[in-house]
C-alpha cells in the first residue's frame, strides 16, 4: 500500500482592523515527489549495480592478465622441466622486477644448470 504524503498551509485572513477573521487552508498531495524520489533511488542503485559489475569485469581482466597468465606460464615450464623436456622461452617474464620475474629467472638458472649438467654428461661419454 502506498503512503501518499500531503502538505498542509494555514494563512490567516485578517480584517481592515489588523484582527483575526478566520483562515485559508491549502492542501497538496506530495504523491509525484514521492514517485520521483522512488524513481531516483531506483536509478541509483542501478547505476551503483552496474558500476560494481563494471569495474568487477575490469579488476579481473588485470589480474588475469597481470597475475594468472604468467604464474600458467611458470607452471607449464616448471612441467616441461620436471618432465626433461625443452623449456619455453621465459625471457619476457624474467625481464619482470617483481616476484614473477624472480621465479622466472629461478627457472631460467635451473634450466641452465641442467644444460649444463648434460654438456657434463656428454663431454664425459665422449
Amino acid at each position: 500500500m502506498d503512503c501518499i504524503d500531503y502538505g498542509l498551509v494555514l494563512v490567516p485572513v485578517l480584517d481592515y482592523k489588523g484582527e483575526r477573521i478566520g483562515a485559508v487552508v491549502a492542501v497538496r498531495d506530495f504523491g509525484e515527489f514521492q514517485n520521483q524520489q522512488r524513481w531516483a533511488l531506483t536509478s541509483t542503485v542501478a547505476m551503483s549495480g552496474l558500476q560494481i559489475v563494471l569495474l568487477t569485469g575490469a579488476l579481473l581482466l588485470v589480474v588475469n592478465a597481470m597475475l594468472l597468465k604468467p604464474f600458467e606460464a611458470i607452471a607449464s615450464a616448471s612441467n616441461q622441466l620436471a618432465d626433461g623436456k625443452p623449456v619455453a622461452d621465459l625471457e619476457d617474464l624474467a625481464n619482470r622486477r617483481d616476484e614473477i620475474g624472480d621465479m622466472a629467472r629461478s627457472l631460467q638458472a635451473l634450466v641452465a644448470q641442467g644444460n649444463s649438467k648434460s654438456d657434463d654428461r656428454e663431454s664425459h661419454n665422449a
